[in-house]
């Protein structure tokens, strides 16, 4: 290897530890808010009103979320069980003989 290649990787380790350092350090909001932990409450709680509701809504919302996604695969299942798509390709083909303006039907 070349002189000019040793020194190269040299500096761009250099670089590199240099960087690493300072993407690490600690900023002062980041300390403030170190310390603010330290000293307060180890959890956040709610009031036991709020903390009903939120568990409530939160059930709520997985269960709308799952019978979002059966319903959705249902759908599907009913579209093609009771063959709607084939019915909509064969009224458009009666339509017009055009395969470019069955593109757009």
């Amino acid at each position: 290897m070349s002189l000019r290649t040793i020194l190269l990787l040299l500096a761009a380790v250099a670089a590199l530890a240099v960087v690493s350092a300072w993407v690490q350090r600690t900023t002062p909001t980041e300390a403030q808010a170190l310390q603010a932990a330290a000293h307060g409450p180890a959890f956040y709680t709610l009031p036991p009103d709020k903390l009903k509701l939120a568990k409530e809504l939160f059930r709520i919302q997985t269960t709308l979320y799952f019978v979002g996604s059966a319903w959705g695969i249902l759908q599907l299942v009913l579209l093609l069980g009771l063959g709607i798509p084939a019915w909509m390709r064969d009224v458009v083909e009666r339509v017009t003989k055009s395969r470019w303006v069955q593109c757009f039907l």
